[in-house]
């Protein structure tokens, strides 16, 4: 089974929501803080790091931004047993040592960067710094305004919904699953690069069972809602908008997910058995017409999202003007060398 993928934020209605306490601090024996600008390599070597760990042996999740999802927010790996996390400590995660040395150590990347070349540059960075800010606040003003269309939308839904039929059946499949740590790994996000979606729940399974909306009512949210319900707890995928709701669960062996696109042969529940399809007519315009809507803020969001992207691309070739990365490489080499040795 190859390594699994999860964001350790997520970009929500309500702001930016970060799982890193769940995901690294809570599950942790010993930390690794990463800290250094943009651009000086942080995710390159976490990246690294894992794959040293891999080799190690040990089983590595990687947790990817989810701003950016081609730069890694952290690792956790499970080395014989310990937990280990390595963690970008810098905002807007902000981490910071609590038990220093016992279990959290830093590592700093800032050792590698020329000050004098970065305070030549403070007034580009200052400027690129202000853009990002303001298109982050736009995006996330549009992912407030998509949150609260689409609860209008699923509120026209929801009353053609048997929801104590949906409860009954969620209860009927969570008899199969495990009662486990409460475990938010999110699976999916909406950041500069748009929407972005792993897989890693239905790969890391050994049965999956899927939700299917093919009629577009825009309620599978229900049957997830209701088997987290049923279970109490377990690892789950929070939607990566909407706070409060959930996109998959897995429970040891088992997964819940969406449907897939292409008929995999799994067993698949269908949340069109659950609503009154004619009563559902009688509020299909103006659903849709909110959907729509919703979905037209979804799509400001993302350019907002990638305007950011721009202003953070620029910060990030200033400072790798500033770093000597001949040095930083060959202490990330070093570092691997240490995992591969045991000695980290």
């Amino acid at each position: 089974m190859s390594a699994l993928k999860f964001f350790a934020a997520s970009n929500t209605e309500a702001g930016f929501v970060s799982y890193f306490a769940e995901n690294f601090r809570r599950r942790a024996d010993r930390s690794y803080i990463i800290k250094g600008g943009p651009g000086t390599g942080k995710s390159r070597l976490m990246r690294e790091m894992g794959e040293a760990w891999e080799k190690a042996g040990a089983k590595v999740e990687y947790y990817y931004c989810s701003s950016d999802p081609l730069s890694l927010d952290g690792l956790y790996v499970d080395q014989s047993g310990e937990g280990i996390a390595v963690m970008d400590g810098t905002a807007p995660h902000s981490e910071d040592i609590v038990n220093a040395g016992v279990v959290d150590n830093i590592i700093d990347l800032g050792r590698f960067w020329d000050a004098k070349i970065l305070r030549s540059r403070r007034k580009d960075i200052s400027a690129f710094g202000e853009e990002k800010k303001r298109a982050y606040a736009a995006a996330y003003r549009a992912l407030a305004a998509y949150g609260s269309i689409t609860r209008a939308a699923d509120a026209l839904a929801e009353n053609c919904a048997d929801k104590q039929a949906i409860e009954e059946e969620a209860a009927k499949i969570a008899l199969n699953l495990k009662k486990e740590r409460m475990l938010p790994s999110p699976t999916s996000a909406v950041g500069m690069r748009g929407s972005v979606a792993f897989d890693s729940f239905r790969e890391s399974a050994g049965l999956a069972l899927s939700i299917s909306d093919c009629r577009g009512y825009g309620l599978s949210y229900l049957y997830f809602d209701a088997l987290v319900r049923a279970v109490g707890s377990c690892r789950v995928a929070p939607h990566p908008i909407l706070k409060g709701r959930y996109s998959g669960i897995l429970s040891g062996d088992v997964a819940v997910v969406e449907a897939a696109i292409t008929d995999r042969g799994e067993k698949v529940i269908d949340i069109s058995d659950f609503v009154d399809r004619s009563l559902y007519l009688s509020v299909k315009d103006r659903a849709e017409r909110l959907r729509a809507a919703a979905d037209t803020m979804l799509e400001e969001a993302k350019e907002s999202f990638r305007e950011a992207g721009a202003a953070h691309m620029k910060i990030e070739e200033i400072f790798a003007t500033a770093m000597n990365f001949s040095e930083k490489e060959a202490y990330s080499a070093e570092l691997c060398a240490k995992i591969a040795s045991g000695d980290l």
